[in-house]
């Protein structure tokens, strides 16, 4: 009888990144060693010649079982106000993965020093429920994707004079209603030899490129800005998130 075959899952993408230092003693003369496979995906493995420790790629992340894009997707949809288990079938249904909901209650915990919009998530909800974005394609010479967080919008209130708020919030929705794409989109009618315009012919507009167009400037105090994407990066410094 012919042997069956089971088909084995696609695990995902390897890591590439080499780390800087080893997390153990912190030295320097690191190289790979070796691939390690897990349910989800492969992790390469290290060795530091120095303390002669081997650690992966992942180490210190809180559900490295996980590909970290299925970790930041998650805590992403917990806060746009979704509840722990529409996450999980979420999950299921654009990764193709099974996450407990106990995985991700875990994970809401871990990362909870820097997923600071729990703060205000009770009050998003109330005010937008799970309509926090809203956003539309640019078709530009390449289609962009355009979003806009409406419960981040509405505290910009506290944050800067009223008058500036209005201006922000007007300038950003005429984004979504009325982007002038053809500024930046490639003049197919344009060349190097223009005919030459017959006499009493309708002549067409003439198109303004966006480099030579005049926008109104609003004035800005430049302040630090604080990238919480970073900080759950640095949970281990091998991170990367796409």
């Amino acid at each position: 009888m012919p042997r069956v075959m089971k088909k084995r899952v696609a695990l995902g993408t390897t890591i590439q990144s080499k780390p800087d230092f080893c997390p153990k003693c912190d030295g320097r003369h690191i190289i790979k060693h070796g691939l390690r496979t897990n349910t989800h995906r492969q992790l390469q493995v290290y060795l530091c010649r120095d303390c002669g420790k081997f650690f992966s790629s992942l180490v210190g992340i809180k559900g490295v079982k996980y590909p970290p894009r299925v970790i930041a997707r998650a805590l992403c949809l917990y806060h746009l106000g979704h509840t722990q288990e529409e996450i999980a079938k979420r999950l299921a249904s654009d990764h193709r993965l099974t996450v407990p909901r106990r995985t991700i209650s875990d994970w809401l915990s871990c990362y909870r020093s820097v997923t600071t919009f729990r703060r205000l998530r009770d009050t998003a909800i109330e005010k937008f429920g799970k309509a926090m974005l809203k956003g539309r394609k640019l078709e530009h010479q390449q289609v962009y994707e355009f979003k806009l967080h409406l419960a981040k919008l509405d505290c910009m209130r506290e944050a800067v004079p009223a008058d500036v708020a209005a201006k922000v919030k007007n300038y950003l929705f005429s984004i979504l209603d009325g982007f002038p794409d053809e500024l930046f989109q490639e003049d197919k009618t344009a060349s190097v030899d223009l005919p030459t315009p017959v006499e009493g012919a309708a002549q067409q507009p003439e198109r303004i490129r966006s480099s030579q167009s005049e926008f109104a400037l609003l004035p800005f105090c430049r302040v630090e800005k604080e990238n919480l994407a970073n900080d759950l990066a640095a949970r281990s410094p091998t991170l990367r998130l796409s």
